[in-house]
């Protein structure tokens, strides 16, 4: 029968991809936009939903996604396997083979050597011939994605762990290099490796002795002149020294002031007031316990160090001066890249034949105690890249210093000397114990005395992160949290002033903090509360700060997420921040910046951001332990990852999770295009994506919030979701390959008030594309009753 007039036209609305995941906002009230269930998707700075990129595991070698293939057409006529070396019986190029296609082409990676025209052998036995051989000449977008994985998983499987046994403890760039630090496999130690092109090598930590100043207990003859009785002194003419006393000195000598040794035999010397002059005489009398001091005029960095007693000899390469200064009480201690010998406690520590410390300990190994989770960062000092250096904190170790060839062990004199938190802020490095929070001296990161601007304050629980913020006018700011999982306490604090003389610890937000390890900067600063994902941004009071939360719509998944989070970090690229948890999935949170709306006439500016889930977990249990975005020498963001199975692994790369398909999907909310309570013939709906190479999807649809059921034959697939089970009805599939916007139309036939569609994808092939929008074709019926 024709179309009479009063039938209903059809009509078409179209509706960018925008908004995230809401598992919050009533279903009238969502836009068409939004994600009800998501997976493996985020949120595109250009608009749509962008299917992720995978991550793929590192060592230095060459990397999965840098991989490329060869077609090699000929003829095959002999017996050949995946995973054979083919060897050109000319040329002597060697080839692994990746795939046969019949008998005309082999697909190939790892070429060595150029092949010619020429008959291919594998183990010695002549197989066939080539005419010739193409790189990356896949004849189809999805061939070559096909032919590109082959191949990526070839140089994956080249690549293995940290060695050792648990988590990777840390991941970080310095100069140029990746390091990570993970446990060996007795248990007993944590090392330290670095990336390389033959994979990871382990980094000899030195040697370290400690100090204190050269003294000893003395007698002093009264006489002309007076004599300084010391069993070995050691000392040489010219050498300077001071005295002290548990009573009074003989005339002649006062505390505390600088004398040259003159006169000076195995046993004894004599003391002048000026270099090379006259001995002082001594008259009067004396009391208590007299004790002399050896003044050294400081070590450095190159100096060869010999032991008054062992004989053992070392060149130093660091001089660590803790507290005191060299003329007053000097503690610290020196380190060494190897020593010949061995060096014994108390004994003189002499260059250039005079003594200038004692050692506190014999020469001993450097070591890291396993466990802990590592903090870095890189900096200098003293303002030139030769002194830039890695430093880092874990928790179960002392601060470390690393030049690129030796570790450093920093002491803060503290009795528990273990930081778990630490920044470099205003020259000095702010490092947390437990509750106190402990600063270096200015400039001197060795120093934790008072004289060098050191300085100690308390929080009251346990440091989870620090973020170096905007200064206000009087000086930097940094931002201080609590949020440990074993206490109730939640706070931030911010620290205001330039060093310890100005110093004000302020508390912030009481009853929002940070849980451990998910502080980050990205303009703002962000972190996981208990509340969820909250910003820390200055307010128009310059120099304050206050906190907002930002994941209410996700509420349900940071609920079921609570007290799980193992790690963060940014995307800068594309202005995201990512929360990880120990069930390998985690959340991204996109910033889009202020948003303005009036609503009942008032205008409302409040923060915008799309919020998605991901899982990398390869559905065996995987979970990043730590994980670092950093900026590499050349200006490229990169970002990586320490696997709980002891892989070091960078994100924002390849096609897969590691080899793993990447099972993505996203149920976009139910769109009643504004007449809610009218039925709709559903048409179809058309899709338009940008696609860099392939995009193998499925899509599904459903009406009336997943309660219709008459229409077609339904698929066994069933997505579990928050909200019930969504059974999807007429399963379409299709691969978009081509290079700029895609418009794909599935049928939509039914009868329903609202629709949704599911876009699903699992493979390991497809690099990401995006989503942007949908039209939706549709006529209007009758109002539901």
């Amino acid at each position: 029968m024709a179309r009479g007039s009063s039938q209903p036209a059809m009509q078409t609305e179209a509706f960018p991809f925008s908004g995230g995941l809401d598992l919050k906002t009533p279903a009238l009230e969502l836009p068409s936009g939004y994600c009800i269930a998501a997976q493996n998707f985020e949120p595109d700075i250009n608009g749509g939903y962008r299917r992720m990129f995978g991550y793929e595991r590192y060592n230095g070698m060459l990397q999965p996604h840098a991989a490329t293939y060869f077609n090699m057409a000929g003829t095959i006529t002999g017996s050949i396997s995946i995973g054979n070396t083919v060897v050109g019986a000319t040329s002597g190029a060697t080839a692994y083979v990746l795939q046969i296609n019949g008998t005309t082409e082999l697909i190939v990676t790892a070429v060595n050597g150029t092949f010619t025209s020429e008959s291919i052998k594998v183990a010695g036995a002549t197989v066939g011939s080539i005419t010739s051989v193409e790189q990356n000449a896949g004849q189809t977008s999805l061939l070559h994605a096909s032919y590109l994985s082959l191949a990526a998983n070839y140089y994956r499987n080249l690549i293995g762990p940290v060695p050792g046994a648990n988590p990777v403890r840390g991941v970080w760039y310095y100069n140029g290099n990746v390091y990570a630090f993970r446990d060996n496999s007795a248990g007993t130690a944590c090392n330290m490796y670095k990336a390389s092109s033959t994979g990871w090598t382990q980094i000899n930590f030195g040697q370290e002795i400690l100090f204190a100043q050269y003294q000893s207990i003395v007698n002093i003859s009264i006489a002309n002149p007076g004599v300084v009785n010391w069993n070995g002194h050691g000392l040489s003419n010219g050498q300077t020294v001071n005295f002290a006393s548990t009573g009074t000195l003989p005339t002649g000598i006062t505390v505390g002031t600088t004398y040259y040794v003159v006169g000076a035999t195995t046993n004894t010397f004599q003391l002048s007031a000026t270099l090379g002059g006259s001995a002082i005489v001594t008259t009067g009398s004396q009391s208590g316990v007299q004790s002399c001091a050896v003044l050294s005029p400081g070590l450095i960095a190159g100096s060869v160090i010999t032991g008054k007693t062992s004989g053992a000899t070392a060149t130093v390469q660091r001089v660590l001066l803790r507290t005191g200064t060299w003329s007053a009480a000097p503690i610290g201690s020196l380190v060494f890249d190897s020593v010949s010998g061995t060096f014994v406690n108390g004994e003189a520590l002499m260059v250039g034949g005079q003594p200038q410390v004692a050692s506190t300990t014999p020469n001993t190994a450097i070591t890291l105690n396993p466990g802990g989770r590592c903090v870095f960062a890189n900096y200098s000092f003293t303002g030139n890249l030769v002194n830039f250096y890695m430093y880092f904190v874990d928790g179960v170790n002392h601060l470390q210093e690393f030049d690129g060839t030796r570790l450093v062990p920093i002491r803060t004199g503290s009795s528990t000397d273990t930081p778990n938190q630490m920044v470099c802020w205003q020259n000095m490095i702010i490092c947390s114990i437990s509750s106190s929070i402990q600063a270096s001296g200015i400039g001197s990161p060795y120093s934790w005395t008072a004289l060098t601007g050191a300085a100690e304050l308390d929080i009251g629980d346990l440091c989870t992160g620090m973020l170096v913020r905007p200064a206000n006018q009087t000086g930097g700011a940094l931002a201080i949290f609590t949020g440990s999982p074993t206490s109730a306490i939640w706070n931030t604090f911010v620290l205001y002033g330039t060093s310890s003389a100005n110093f004000q610890l302020i508390p912030t937000n009481p009853g929002a903090g940070a849980a451990p390890y998910t502080a980050q900067n990205i303009g703002d600063g962000y972190s996981l509360d208990s509340k969820g994902i909250v910003k820390m941004e200055q307010t128009l009071n310059y120099g304050n700060f206050e906190m907002s939360t930002m994941s209410r719509a996700i509420q349900p998944l940071i609920d079921s997420h609570r007290g799980l989070a193992t790690a963060s970090c940014i995307v800068r690229a594309t202005d995201q921040y990512r929360v990880f948890f120990n069930d390998g999935t985690g959340i991204i949170l996109y910033i889009k910046g202020k948003q303005t709306a009036t609503i009942n006439g008032d205008i409302l500016t409040t923060d915008a951001a799309d919020l998605m889930p991901f899982d990398f977990s390869q559905g065996a249990g995987i979970y990043f332990n730590t994980c670092e975005s950093i900026l590499d020498n050349t200006g490229v963001e990169r970002i990586f990852a320490g696997g709980s199975n002891g892989y070091v692994y960078e994100l924002e790369r390849g096609s897969s999770f590691d080899g793993n398909a990447i099972n993505s999907s996203i149920l976009m909310a139910f769109n009643s295009s504004k007449t809610p309570r009218n039925r709709k013939k559903y048409h179809r709906s058309i899709l338009q994506a940008v696609v860099t190479l392939t995009a193998q999807v499925s899509i599904g649809y459903d009406l009336d919030y997943g309660s219709d059921v008459n229409q077609g034959t339904r698929s066994s697939s069933v997505v579990s979701q928050t909200g019930g089970l969504w059974d999807q009805n007429n399963w379409d599939s299709g691969t978009w390959d081509s290079p700029y916007l895609n418009d794909y139309t599935i049928d939509t036939p039914g009868n329903g008030r609202n629709l949704a569609l599911l876009i699903y994808g699992n493979n390991a092939i497809d690099y990401p594309y995006t989503i942007q929008s949908m039209i939706s074709h549709y006529t209007i019926g009758r109002l539901e009753r």
